[in-house]
């Protein structure tokens, strides 16, 4: 089964111009799946040339956004390994999960960079910000990825003692995705309401 990344990248070839994304903040802005999908082989691009490789640990502490998606979709395409954050995390929250997934690199808002600034005043990291323009990278042959390669590792809220990271694999998380497609729950034709912070996953 191929990964995350790849099968985005079947969907975006076979749909190039449906809306992939859409958000209503300061009126309505859509992207379409190609537009989503060039992105987010950019940012794999440039993660890649500034040395994320296979394995490594990624984080997005944002706010929701088709651009915060495209990161994601970026990072897995290297195999890397997304470490998403709640955008109402403190600096000592940011801090303590950033230091303990050994996160390389973190996509962040210009309005959470501040918080982002202080919580790795301390740590060997690169910081992105999701709502400029990625830079232009050379073009990436992008690595196979098979299912039981990591693709996220999603911490919990710490409410009964310290966050611990869950490991999820692609596996993990495309097979969700089948269990709707599969029977016809969800298809092609769908709009589908996202109102939950993009840093939880729900089964």
């Amino acid at each position: 089964m191929p990964g995350i990344f790849e099968r985005f990248t079947e969907t975006a070839k076979s749909f190039p111009d449906f809306i992939c994304f859409q958000i209503n903040g300061e009126g309505l802005r859509s992207l379409t799946f190609k537009e989503v999908h060039d992105r987010a082989a950019t940012t794999g691009s440039y993660l890649s040339k500034i040395g994320i490789k296979k394995g490594d640990r990624v984080a997005i502490f944002a706010e929701n956004s088709p651009e915060w998606c495209a990161s994601y979709l970026g990072i897995v395409s290297l195999g890397a390994v997304v470490v998403p954050m709640d955008a109402q995390y403190t600096k000592e929250e940011v801090g303590n999960i950033l230091s303990d997934s050994e996160s390389k690199a973190i996509f962040t808002s210009k309005s959470l960079l501040p918080t982002v600034q202080e919580a790795s005043k301390d740590l060997e990291i690169d910081i992105i910000q999701l709502d400029e323009p990625v830079p232009d990278s050379p073009p990436l042959e992008f690595p196979i990825i098979a299912d039981e390669d990591l693709a996220s590792l999603l911490y919990t809220s710490g409410t009964t003692g310290v966050p611990k990271g869950v490991m999820l694999t692609h596996g993990n998380l495309l097979s969700n995705a089948d269990a709707l497609i599969r029977p016809g729950i969800v298809s092609h034709k769908d709009h589908v309401l996202c109102i939950l912070p993009l840093h939880h996953t729900y089964p």
